[in-house]
């Protein structure tokens, strides 16, 4: 409730774990629309 539901609060601690590498792979298949897995 003192957070009033800010995206900035809601997503503060994330950590990116992901290597580079990864990390294009994936954004690639999301922004072409295909099924990842």
């Amino acid at each position: 409730p003192e957070q009033l539901q800010k995206p900035v609060t809601d997503h503060g601690d994330f950590i990116n774990v992901m290597s580079n590498s990864l990390m294009r792979k994936a954004v690639k298949c999301i922004n072409t629309a295909r099924r990842c897995g």
